[in-house]
């Protein structure tokens, strides 16, 4: 079932706003994540399409107005702006710009895992940065800076905190019980990841070891494009999951099997993008094996998206000017 909910409705400028642009492919690029991801996302964050650009320019300007209104905002404001330059001069681009093109985020969670605040034993978490980097400025930064410098499959890396902390000049940076890397693989892509998958995140992305091969969701086939896709496929984590929650409740138990067996759910997806002549977001549960599914979602007239856009950021705008 499709069901196009007035729950949404409050949403659908900040969900349809990404479903305006057009990326090249709509194939999902998963190297670069190891083979036993079974939570993983993408978002594409730039787009030389026309429309998309100026329902995002004009929504940012919405917000810039509202951080503007208020003292405390306004400082929040220039504390922003101040953060984009110190990354640019550190070589990770300008976002304002546009520099960073995509965000790939792919975590292993095992079976007996917590779905939500997993340990940092449990917690394997791969972020894969695309766009335009200067790995050089970047390695004279850290050095300036007095970070050390090591090397993950011959490529210049350092500690992810460590260099989060020298760019927002935060004296008071606590250790990282994570011990997250960052490695520059080149001058298109930044990994980072958890100590226990830095390396095979790396030899991934060098051909060198396998990657996640993403698996078979039928229902993506009804967008062109997308934005925005999240997708966990773990079955048996889910399953253990509601068996958790259901214990203590006896009577529960019964029924909350005999739903998951019936509701689709080896993966859940959420996507934003282009489908037929909407821009959609959407929620699906799928079987992997039958390719049944249960979607909840929202659209809009691709025409229509950015006049909504628009008419949300004056309606902010004018809250914001009447405070």
């Amino acid at each position: 079932s499709d069901v196009c909910s007035s729950d949404f409705l409050p949403l659908l400028p900040l969900l349809l706003l990404v479903g305006c642009s057009q990326p090249k492919t709509k194939a999902p690029v998963t190297q670069g994540l190891p083979p036993s991801t079974n939570v993983w996302a993408q978002f594409s964050l730039f787009s030389e399409d026309k429309t998309a650009k100026k329902a995002n320019e004009d929504f940012l300007k919405s917000l810039q107005a509202i951080f503007e209104a208020q003292p405390e905002t306004r400082r929040n404001l220039a504390k922003i702006t101040e953060a984009l330059g110190a990354i640019k001069d550190a070589g990770l681009g300008d976002l304002a710009k546009g520099d960073l093109k995509s965000i790939t985020i792919g975590a292993t969670l095992p079976k007996n895992a917590a779905l939500l605040g997993p340990s940092p034993a449990e917690l394997q978490l791969v972020v894969i940065l695309r766009g335009n980097f200067n790995p050089t400025r970047l390695a004279e930064f850290a050095k300036n800076n007095g970070l050390k410098q090591t090397e993950v499959g011959g490529a210049p890396t350092w500690g992810f905190v460590d260099l989060v902390g020298k760019i927002a000049k935060d004296k008071q940076a606590g250790p990282d019980p994570f011990g997250f890397g960052l490695t520059a693989t080149d001058e298109h892509t930044i990994v980072i990841a958890t100590s226990s998958v830095l390396t095979h995140a790396v030899a991934a992305l060098q051909g060198k070891e396998g990657s996640l091969i993403a698996p078979r969701i039928d229902v993506l086939n009804a967008f062109q494009d997308w934005q925005m896709l999240v997708v966990f496929s773990d079955r048996d984590l889910i399953d253990n999951t509601a068996a958790d929650s259901a214990k203590s409740t006896t009577e529960m138990a019964p029924l909350v099997k005999a739903y998951l067996d019936v509701l689709p759910h080896d993966h859940i997806v959420a996507v934003s993008g282009q489908r037929g002549d909407q821009s959609a977001f959407n929620l699906y549960g799928v079987n992997g094996q039958t390719q049944e599914s249960i979607s909840y979602g929202a659209s809009l007239s691709t025409s229509l998206t950015p006049k909504i856009v628009d008419l949300f950021g004056k309606i902010m705008k004018f809250a914001a000017e009447q405070k």
